[in-house]
C-alpha cells in the first residue's frame, strides 16, 4: 500500500484494510473452480444512481444495481466491471458487492474502480455494488461517473442517471478572489474557515481553530507578507507588492480539516487562492457622463465650471476614435484605483496661461475635492476642481506608497503596450464666455454669431398658412439650437478658441416686448456638459446639454413679432467678480401669402380640371394627409364660375353637385392616396374667352383660391426651315441630334421659307402655333382680315407672345419689369436661353438637374473668405449635394448660398472656370403640363408637388421651375394637334425634342447617366390628357393620346413630338400613293430603322406652341433636270443639279372636342433638292509609256463614297455599300437596282486590258473587262490591299477625302491609239464614258507658208497661247509662236470663224478664239516663208 494511500485513510485502518484484501483474494482464488471455457453474461442490466452532498467534505455514494436473467446464473469468471469516478473525489476504503461473481473490487489511479468475476455457479445473482467517496475539501468541479460497464464475453453498459457536474466550494474561501491595486498600495485578503478547519501550522489539539502564522501562508515571488491576522473564523493576509515593477502574484493558505493528525478524517489542503495584480496607476480626464477620456487635453470649459480626474488603470483605445467603448475592436477600457490617504499635497498642479495674454491672471486649483468615485465600475481616487479664471493647467499625482517608494501618476499615452508609462500630467484649459452661435433648422434656416441684449442675432419672416377649418393661421416649427464660445490663452502664448464650453448655465425665454403667440417648447434650462467624444477644429470634445428649443407658429398672426431670448452665464462666483452673461435675441416675424390666380391656357373645346391642395402642408402627399384641415370624413368644396365666362362645368373629378353652368360642389378626402384633400372640378368651353372659377370651403370664406383659364382659338401656323443646324450624321434616324444644339432663336431660320438642300440630307423644319382670345382688357392689336378663312378680331392676345404683356410687361426676353414685380407667379417656366444657366440633365428630369452656373469674372474656390461666383443661389440650399461639371466625381456639400456667392466643402483648390455646370440630384420627374397641385420649383428645393404622373415607376410630378424673367416662354401652351405633310419630292420623319434642344455633344447620353447633354427647354414629356379625370376619348371628340388609360391601355406620358399617326392625317386621310410608291417607302423604312417615315404625320405642340418633323428629298426624285448620257441612257446627274422639289404644310386642329371651329393651315415652306454626287473618267499615266490606266470616279447623290458612320445612303455608289439596299422590287424606277458596277471595253485601236481594281472579269481576248466593283479610296490601303489609287477627279470638291474609283489597265506595246468605252450600271440609269488614249506621247506638223490646215490632236480645250508656246498641258511640245501670225477656227454653233492673233494678246477683244479643242480643224498662218515643224503633246487626258 502506498504511502499516499496510508495518509489518506489514516493509520489506525491499516491493518483493517490489509485483512481485507487477504479474505478478497481468498474468495477470488475459490471462486475459480467455476469458471467455464464459454462465457457469456445472461440478459443483463447495470443501472446507476448516486446520492450525497456538494460541500466539501460532504459523503456521496454510487450504487450499481445489477439484475440478471435468470438469476442466478453461473459466472465463468475472467470479466469485469469497471467505473470511472471523478479524480478528486476520495474513495473511502473498497467498494462493496452483493454480487457473488463480482466478489472483489480494487481502487486503481485516476479513481477507476474494477471489480473482477469469478467462476461461480449462482455468480450473477442480482445484487449492488456500492462505492462511498468524500467530496474534496480543496474544492473544484465534479463530473459525473464515466466508462461504468460490466463484461463477460459480452458487455452491457450501464444506464440511469446520476449527477450533473457540480462545484464544490474550497473549505476556506477568500475573498476577494481576484483585486488590483496600484503599485504601493497595500491590500488585505479575508480567507474564511466554513467549519473545524484551521491551518496547517494547527496541531495543537485544542479544537481552537483557526490558528495561523505567517508560516502558513503561500505567495508568488510578486508579493510580500506585511501581516497575518486571526479574526474570528476569519483569517486577514495583507499584502504589498515586492518591488517597484512587481505585477502583482497570488496569496493562498496552507489548511487542514482539523488540528489532530491522528484523527480518521484529518487531511491537509490548500485554501481557496486569491490573486493581487499591482499595476501603474493613470490619471484621466473624466467627462460629465462618466466615462474616461482618451485624451491629454480637455479645452472646453468654462470658468467657474467643475472638472474631474480619475486614477484608473492603463485603457487602450485601438481604433483611435477618441473613446475606450468599442471592445470589439480590441478597445481596452480603465477601471478605478484607489490611492488611500490622497490629499492636497499629493496634487501637482502647473498654472499657465491666461485669458488674452499669459500676462492674464493665471488659473485657479478652487475649491478641490477628493473623493472616492468610479471608473468602469470599481472605485478610483477622483477629484473635483473649478477654476476662477482662463488659461491652461497640467496636474499630475505624487504619493509614497505603504513600500516607501515614490510613485508619479501620470497621463497615460494612447498605445498598444499596457506596460507604457506616462511621461506628462492632464493639461485642462479653461476659457472665457465670449458668445454663442445659434442655428435655426426646420421652418427656417440660417446661423448667427454674437452677444446682444438688443439686437437680434438672426431675424426671419415665417410664412403662415391660414387653417380654413380653424381661422387659425399655423406655420412649420423652426428648431433653435444655440453653442456657447469662448477662449484663453495656453501656456505658449497662443491664442486659442473660440470653442463650444462645457459647464455654461443657461435659460430660454421670451424677450420683454415679444408677442406671446406660437408655443416654446423643450427645455428652456440646463447646463452645457462636456463629453467624451472627440471633435475636430480648435476644440477638443463635443459638448453636451446645449440650448435646442421648438418655436411652433401656430397662432401667430401675420403682423406678430416673436422674439426668443437665450442667455448663458459662466457658473458659480468668480473671486470678487461675476461671471459673464452671453445673451442672444432671436426674432420672427409673420407674413401669409395671399393666394395668387392659377393662370392657364386652353384651346376652345378643351376639358382642363382646376384642381386644389386644401392641405397646410400641400409640398407632399404624405404632408397632405397629415395637414389636411378635415382629417375624419369628407371635405366640401363649392366651386362658382364668374358670370359672363364662357363654358360650364361638367361630371368628373370629385364633383357630386352641378347646380345650372355657374356651380359645383366638390369633396376632398385627407386618406385619398393619389388625390389626399385634393378637390377636383373638371371644366370646358368651346368658345374662346376668359374663365374666372373661384373655389372655397363652405362658410369658410377666407379659404377662396381662383383660377383663370384663357381659352383660345388658333391664331397662325408658321413653318420655317432650320437652316442654320444640320445633322452631323447627314440624315441618321438611329443618331438623329442636330447640331448646333439648342436652336431657340427662330430669327435664324430661312428669311423666305424656300431653300436648296442636298437631296438625301434631312432638313429641320419648325412650326410654331399661337391661340387668340379676347377679355375685358383690350390688347390693342388691330383686326386681321387677310385670310378670309381665320379672321381675327381687334384687341385679342395672341398666346405665347403676349403673356408677359399679359401680365404687366414688358415683353423682351431678359427684360425685368411689372410683369416680375408684380405677378411673379407668371414665372413658371425656365426659358433655353435663361441666363442663369438652368437645364434638365435627362429629358425626364430624373437624376441630376443643372440648377447654377459658375458666373463670368469667378476667382473664388468655395471657401467662405473666397466663394465662388455662381449665376443663382434660388437651388443651392445649405446641406445640398453639388457636383461640379468640372470634377464630376466629387460630391460637394453647399455650406451657404447667398446671393451669388456659394461656400462648399470640399473646396476647390483652383478657381472653377466660367460656365462650369453645377449639378443636383433629382428624384422627380419634370414633365407636363403646367399643374396648380405644384408649388413653383423644383421638390429637391422644398418646393413639392402632388401633380400625378403616368411616368411608371413614379407618383408625383414637377412641373414648373422659374428662372426669374416673365417671357413668353412661360405661357402654358395647351398641345394642338398638328397634321404635317409634304408633298412633290421627298419625304418626312419624327423628330423628338431633346434630339434638338439640348446643350452638349451630339449623339452623346445625357448628364445623369454619365454622358455630356443637358436639356434647356422643358418639357420634352407631357401628359395628354392633363388628368386621369378626363377621359382620352369623348362623344365629339377626344385627344389621340391616353396616357393614363382613361380608355385602353395606358401609354405614359407623351414624349414630344412623337408622331400619334404616321402616313395620314389628324382624320385619317392621307396622300394616295401608287403600290410601288408605297412599297418604296417601305424599304427606305427599313433602311433608316425608323418607322416614322411618311409623306403625313400627325404630331402634338409642346408647351411653348411649338412642334418639329425632319424632311429628306429621296424619294420621288425627279432627274429631269439632269443630262440624259447619250451613250447608255441613264441620267447623269451633276453636283448642284436640282432633282426635285418638296412643299411641306401644317394644319392646326383642336385637341379634344372638334367641329365647331375650323382647322387652320400654315404657309408653305419648300426645299429644293439638289444632287451631291458626280461620274466621271480619267486617263492616269501607267508604269512606262506602254501603260495607261482608265479610271472611274464616283460620288453617290448624297456625296458619299463610303457611307459615313450613323448616316443612311439608299442608293450607294459603293458596291459593297449598294448590296445592302434593295430596290429591285421597284423594276424600271431604279433600273432594276443594279449594285454599283462599271463594265470597261476596248473597242477600237491596238492594246489589251492586263488587270482591273477588283471584282470583276476580264475576258480572254483581254478587250473587256466587266463588273469591276468600285472601292473607297478613303478606306483603301494600297500597301495592305494591293489595289492601286489615284488622284481624285477634278470634279472634287476642295478639302474633299473620299471618292469611289474602279479601274483597268491597259497596254500597247506599239504606243498607238486605243479608244476605251466605260459603262457604270448605276440606279439613275448607265452612264456611258468614251475615251481616247494616245500612247504616242507626241505628233507633229509640217506647217507650210502662209496657210496650213490641221485637226488638232492635243489636250482638249487648251488655251492658244500654251499650244504654240509648248507649255501648260503641252509642255512636251515645241515653241512656234514667234512663227505664228493668225489661227482661225470655225464656230459651227455661232456660225462664224474665231480667231486667234498672237501680235493681239494684249489688245482687248482682238482675239476671239481662247482654245484649241481635240479633234477640231483650225487655220493656221506662219510668217514663212520656210515650213515650220510644231510637235506637240497627244497623250493628255
Amino acid at each position: 500500500m502506498s504511502k499516499e494511500l496510508a495518509q489518506t485513510v489514516g493509520g489506525k485502518r491499516v491493518a483493517w484494510l490489509i485483512a481485507l484484501l487477504a479474505a478478497f483474494a481468498v474468495a477470488a482464488a475459490l471462486g475459480s473452480q467455476w469458471r467455464t471455457s464459454s462465457a457469456a453474461l445472461p440478459s443483463t442490466t447495470a443501472v446507476i444512481s448516486s446520492t450525497g452532498g456538494t460541500g466539501p467534505g460532504d459523503s456521496r455514494n454510487y450504487t450499481i444495481t445489477l439484475t440478471f436473467n435468470p438469476s442466478p446464473s453461473a459466472s465463468a469468471g475472467g470479466g469485469s466491471f469497471t467505473i470511472d469516478l471523478d479524480d478528486d473525489l476520495i474513495i473511502n476504503g473498497l467498494p462493496a458487492s452483493t454480487v457473488p461473481g463480482i466478489p472483489v473490487c480494487s481502487v486503481n489511479p485516476g479513481n477507476v474502480v474494477t471489480c473482477a468475476t469469478v467462476a461461480n455457479p449462482n455468480g450473477f445473482t442480482n445484487g449492488t455494488i456500492t462505492i462511498n467517496a468524500t467530496n474534496p475539501y480543496s474544492g473544484g468541479t465534479i463530473s459525473p461517473p464515466t466508462g461504468c460497464q460490466i463484461t463477460e464475453g459480452t458487455t452491457v453498459s450501464c444506464t440511469g442517471t446520476t449527477h450533473s457536474a457540480y462545484t464544490v466550494a474550497n473549505a476556506v474561501s477568500v475573498s476577494p478572489e481576484s483585486a488590483t491595486n496600484a503599485l504601493g498600495v497595500p491590500h488585505t485578503f479575508t480567507f474564511t474557515f466554513s467549519g473545524t478547519e484551521t491551518c496547517a501550522s494547527d496541531t495543537d489539539n485544542d479544537s481552537v481553530t483557526p490558528e495561523c502564522t505567517a508560516a502558513d501562508v503561500n505567495l508568488s515571488p510578486g508579493l510580500s507578507l506585511v501581516s497575518i491576522q486571526v479574526d474570528g473564523s476569519d483569517v486577514l493576509v495583507t499584502v504589498l507588492n515586492s518591488s517597484p515593477t512587481s505585477p502583482g502574484g497570488t496569496v493562498s493558505l496552507d489548511v487542514a480539516t482539523g488540528d489532530d493528525p491522528e484523527d480518521d478524517d484529518y487531511t491537509t489542503f490548500t485554501s481557496a487562492e486569491g490573486t493581487k495584480d499591482y499595476v501603474r496607476p493613470h490619471l484621466y480626464h473624466m467627462a460629465d457622463n462618466g466615462l474616461p477620456i482618451v485624451a491629454q487635453e480637455v479645452n472646453n470649459n468654462v470658468r467657474g465650471s467643475q472638472h474631474t480626474i480619475c486614477v484608473a488603470t492603463a485603457g487602450y483605445d485601438a481604433n483611435n476614435d477618441g473613446d475606450y467603448l468599442d471592445s470589439g475592436d480590441g478597445d481596452i477600457a480603465p477601471v478605478g484605483l484607489v490611492l488611500p490617504g490622497l490629499t492636497l499635497s499629493n496634487i501637482v498642479v502647473t498654472n499657465g496661461g491666461g485669458y488674452a495674454s499669459t500676462a492674464d491672471t493665471d488659473p485657479t486649483f478652487s475649491d478641490v475635492q477628493i473623493y472616492v468615485g468610479s471608473v468602469g465600475g470599481q472605485d478610483a481616487t477622483c477629484i473635483t476642481w473649478r477654476s476662477l479664471d482662463a488659461g491652461d493647467q497640467t496636474i499630475s499625482l505624487l504619493y509614497v506608497g505603504a513600500d516607501g517608494q515614490n510613485y508619479n501618476v501620470f497621463w497615460r499615452p494612447n498605445v498598444s503596450n499596457l506596460n507604457t508609462a506616462g511621461t506628462q500630467g492632464v493639461v485642462k484649459e479653461w476659457n472665457r464666455l465670449e458668445d454663442s452661435t445659434v442655428t435655426l433648422s426646420g421652418g427656417a434656416t440660417g446661423s448667427g454669431t454674437g452677444n446682444s441684449e438688443s439686437t437680434p442675432v438672426i431675424s426671419r419672416t415665417l410664412g403662415v398658412t391660414l387653417n380654413p377649418v380653424t381661422g387659425q393661421y399655423q406655420g412649420e416649427p423652426v428648431i433653435i439650437s444655440d453653442v456657447f464660445r469662448g477662449s484663453h490663452t495656453n501656456t505658449p502664448g497662443q491664442k486659442e478658441g473660440p470653442m463650444p464650453l462645457a459647464g455654461v448655465q443657461w435659460t430660454v425665454d421670451r424677450a420683454p416686448g415679444s408677442s406671446s403667440c406660437g408655443n416654446l417648447g423643450g427645455a428652456l434650462s440646463g447646463t452645457t456638459t462636456l463629453t467624451s467624444t472627440p471633435a475636430g477644429g480648435p476644440n477638443t470634445h463635443v459638448v453636451g446639454g446645449q440650448p435646442n428649443v421648438t418655436f411652433d407658429p401656430d397662432g401667430c398672426a401675420p403682423g406678430q413679432r416673436v422674439v426668443i431670448r437665450i442667455r448663458g452665464t459662466e457658473p458659480g462666483a468668480l473671486g470678487s467678480g461675476t461671471g459673464n452673461t452671453v445673451t442672444q435675441l432671436i426674432e420672427f416675424n409673420f407674413v401669409t401669402s395671399i393666394p395668387a390666380k392659377h393662370v392657364f391656357l386652353a384651346w376652345a373645346g378643351q376639358r382642363v380640371v382646376l384642381e386644389h391642395n386644401w392641405a397646410l402642408d400641400p409640398s407632399t402627399r404624405a404632408s397632405s394627409q397629415a395637414t389636411c384641415p378635415v382629417q375624419q370624413g369628407t371635405g366640401l368644396v363649392t366651386y362658382i364660375r364668374q358670370a359672363n365666362s364662357p363654358g360650364n362645368f361638367i361630371p368628373g373629378g370629385t364633383v357630386n353637385t352641378i347646380s345650372g353652368n355657374d356651380e359645383a360642389s366638390a369633396t376632398f378626402q385627407a386618406n385619398d392616396s393619389s388625390y389626399p384633400c385634393i378637390s377636383v372640378a373638371v371644366y370646358e368651353s368651346e368658345d374662346q374667352g376668359q374663365v374666372d372659377v373661384e373655389a372655397f370651403i363652405p362658410g369658410e370664406p377666407a379659404s377662396k383660391v381662383a383660377w383663370v383659364v384663357y381659352y383660345m382659338k388658333i391664331e397662325t401656323v408658321n413653318l420655317s426651315l432650320v437652316t442654320q443646324v444640320s445633322k452631323p450624321t447627314h440624315n441618321g434616324s438611329t443618331a438623329p441630334d442636330w447640331a448646333p444644339g439648342n436652336p431657340w432663336d427662330a430669327s435664324q431660320d430661312d428669311s423666305d421659307g424656300t431653300t436648296e438642300w442636298n437631296v438625301s440630307r434631312d432638313i429641320l423644319v419648325r412650326g410654331r402655333v399661337s391661340g387668340w382670345f379676347v377679355n375685358s382688357n383690350p390688347s390693342g392689336r388691330p383686326a386681321d382680315t387677310s385670310n378670309p378663312l381665320n379672321v381675327r378680331p381687334a384687341n385679342r392676345w395672341v398666346m405665347p407672345n403676349d403673356w408677359p404683356l399679359l401680365a404687366g410687361g414688358p415683353d423682351g426676353e431678359e427684360a425685368f419689369g411689372t410683369a416680375e414685380q408684380f405677378r411673379p407667379y407668371y414665372d413658371i417656366m425656365i426659358a433655353p436661353n435663361n441666363a442663369l444657366g438652368l437645364a434638365l440633365a435627362s429629358n425626364s428630369g430624373v437624376g441630376l438637374n443643372l440648377v447654377a452656373v459658375v458666373a463670368a469674372g469667378n476667382s473664388g474656390v468655395g471657401t467662405s473668405t473666397s466663394p465662388i461666383g455662381v449665376t443663382t443661389c434660388a437651388s443651392l440650399q445649405t446641406g445640398d449635394i453639388v457636383i461640379f461639371s468640372n470634377s464630376p466625381s466629387v460630391n460637394r456639400t453647399v455650406i451657404s448660398c447667398s446671393g451669388t456667392a456659394l461656400v462648399i466643402n470640399p473646396a476647390f483648390t483652383a478657381a472653377p472656370p466660367a460656365g462650369t455646370a453645377i449639378f443636383e440630384a433629382s428624384g422627380t420627374p419634370f414633365i407636363g403640363p403646367y399643374s396648380a397641385l405644384d408649388i413653383v420649383g423644383l421638390s429637391k428645393d422644398g418646393f413639392g408637388t402632388t401633380a400625378p404622373t403616368s411616368l411608371s415607376g413614379f407618383t408625383v410630378r414637377d412641373t414648373a421651375w422659374k428662372d426669374f424673367d416673365v417671357d413668353w416662354w412661360d405661357a402654358p401652351m395647351p398641345p394642338a394637334i398638328l397634321s404635317v405633310g409634304l408633298r412633290g419630292t421627298g419625304f418626312i420623319k419624327a423628330v423628338f425634342k431633346d434630339e434638338v434642344y439640348y446643350l452638349g455633344t451630339p449623339n452623346t447620353d445625357p448628364v445623369a447617366t454619365g454622358g455630356t447633354q443637358v436639356y434647356p427647354n422643358p418639357y420634352y414629356w407631357t401628359e395628354i390628357p392633363e388628368s386621369p379625370f378626363i377621359s382620352a376619348v369623348a362623344a365629339g371628340g377626344g385627344f389621340l393620346w391616353d396616357s393614363w388609360g382613361t380608355n385602353g391601355s395606358a401609354q405614359g406620358p407623351y414624349l414630344f413630338w412623337r408622331p400619334v399617326r404616321v402616313g395620314v392625317n389628324s382624320a385619317g386621310i392621307g396622300e394616295a400613293l401608287s403600290s410601288t410608291d408605297i412599297t418604296e417607302l417601305g424599304i427606305i423604312r427599313s433602311a433608316y430603322g425608323d418607322q416614322t417615315i411618311a409623306r403625313d404625320l400627325v404630331v402634338f405642340s409642346d408647351n411653348h406652341g411649338e412642334f418639329m418633323v425632319a424632311a429628306n428629298g429621296d424619294f420621288k426624285t425627279d432627274l429631269s433636270a439632269c443630262a440624259t448620257n447619250a451613250l447608255a441612257g441613264g441620267k447623269h446627274c451633276k453636283p448642284g443639279d436640282k432633282v426635285g422639289t418638296a412643299t411641306i404644310t401644317a394644319t392646326a386642329d383642336y385637341p379634344d372636342f372638334r367641329g365647331k371651329h375650323f382647322p387652320v393651315a400654315s404657309n408653305a415652306v419648300t426645299v429644293d433638292w439638289t444632287w451631291g454626287g458626280y461620274k466621271d473618267v480619267s486617263i492616269q499615266p501607267g508604269e512606262t509609256d506602254q501603260f495607261v490606266y482608265v479610271v472611274f470616279h464616283a460620288l453617290d447623290r448624297d456625296g458619299f463614297c463610303s457611307v459615313p458612320s450613323g448616316a443612311v445612303s439608299l442608293h450607294p455608289v459603293l458596291t459593297s455599300a449598294d448590296a445592302g439596299n434593295d430596290f429591285s422590287a421597284l423594276g424600271a424606277r431604279y433600273n432594276g437596282d443594279p449594285n454599283e458596277n462599271v463594265d470597261f471595253l476596248i473597242d477600237s485601236g491596238e492594246g489589251i486590258i492586263i488587270a482591273q481594281s477588283g471584282g470583276g472579269a476580264i475576258n480572254d481576248g483581254k478587250r473587256f473587262a466587266t463588273g469591276v466593283t468600285t472601292f473607297s479610296v478613303k478606306a483603301n490601303n494600297p500597301a495592305t490591299s494591293g489595289i492601286k489609287e489615284f488622284p481624285l477627279s477634278p470634279l472634287a470638291a476642295e478639302g474633299q477625302d473620299d471618292e469611289c474609283q474602279a479601274w483597268i489597265k491597259v497596254s500597247n506595246s506599239l504606243l498607238g491609239i486605243v479608244n476605251v468605252l466605260v459603262i457604270a450600271k448605276d440606279d439613275e440609269g448607265n452612264i456611258g464614258f468614251d475615251r481616247v488614249i494616245d500612247l504616242q506621247t507626241t505628233t507633229s506638223y509640217t506647217l507650210n507658208f502662209r496657210w496650213s490646215l490641221i485637226t488638232w490632236a492635243g489636250a482638249d480645250n487648251i488655251p492658244v497661247m500654251d499650244a504654240i508656246k509648248g507649255t501648260g498641258k503641252n509642255e512636251a511640245g515645241n515653241d512656234i509662236s514667234d512663227s505664228v501670225t493668225a489661227i482661225y477656227g470655225w464656230n459651227a454653233a455661232a456660225q462664224a470663224w474665231l480667231g486667234f492673233f498672237p501680235a493681239g494678246v494684249d489688245v482687248p477683244g482682238a482675239n476671239d478664239l481662247t482654245a484649241l479643242k481635240t479633234g477640231e480643224a483650225y487655220w493656221i498662218a506662219i510668217t514663212g516663208p520656210s515650213s515650220v515643224t510644231w510637235t506637240i503633246a497627244t497623250n493628255v487626258d
